[in-house]
């Protein structure tokens, strides 16, 4: 036998464990036979998936679900995928639209800003499609305000989003105007306010009479115009 082997080129274990297989059944045989049964009761649409799960149901037994696909292969099972129903066409979606006939007048506009150590970028939608629909006074345009804020030195990222409403219609304002008067509306606030009350500290001023914190008042009008009239900032 030593012989043979090597006059074959087969090593002797590997002989040996041939001839080990060939007197054995084939394990695979009544595993097969179960994995039919599966598919068939079916009515072949079961995956090796939905098999395993029917075998275990069913038949109490506890096939890997690898094993179940190898077997499906061995079988020459095929399954055909069913394709879902597609999406209706973008240009039938008015068709099943609950209002078609709401006009669809968004209108964008968006701005970039550097300063004060960040990057903001804004984006404003405005709207006119519920005018009839909400019950607030003046009521004209709604509008949608996203902010992406980006700080310079840490990287960090912020995003926020703000409904508003506003009396000023589309003929009005347009959409770039609109998110200019938005930026503009804490100028006040910094311009004067933040002025007086962080740079000059008047909250922090305490006067026993109504003259003197009237006087300071002035002076401090006085300051600011001739800050003003020197274009100092």
């Amino acid at each position: 036998m030593k012989a043979l082997c090597v006059y074959s080129g087969v090593s002797r274990a590997a002989y040996y464990a041939w001839r080990g297989r060939v007197d054995q059944a084939d394990k695979d045989q009544e595993r097969m036979r179960w994995v039919q049964e599966a598919y068939q009761a079916s009515h072949r649409i079961y995956g090796y998936r939905r098999i395993k799960l029917w075998l275990s149901q069913k038949r109490g037994l506890n096939l890997n679900h690898k094993a179940i696909l190898r077997l499906m292969n061995k079988l020459g099972i095929r399954l055909i995928a069913r394709r879902r129903r597609p999406y209706p066409k973008m240009e039938q979606l008015d068709s099943f639209h609950r209002y078609p006939n709401v006009p669809k007048d968004f209108r964008s506009a968006s701005a970039l800003n550097k300063g004060h150590g960040r990057i903001e970028f804004r984006t404003l939608t405005t709207s006119s499609q519920l005018v009839d629909f909400l019950d607030w006074p003046f009521h004209q345009q709604v509008f949608k305000l996203e902010r992406h804020i980006t700080t310079l030195k840490t990287g960090r990222c912020h995003h926020e989003v703000v409904y508003g409403i506003t009396s000023l219609s589309a003929e009005q304002v347009t959409p770039d105007h609109l998110l200019r008067m938005l930026r503009s509306y804490w100028k006040i606030e910094n311009s004067l306010h933040y002025r007086r009350d962080v740079t000059l500290q008047e909250d922090r001023t305490h006067f026993k009479s109504y003259s003197a914190a009237h006087v300071m008042a002035v002076i401090n009008n006085i300051l600011f115009g001739l800050l003003a009239k020197s274009e100092h900032r």
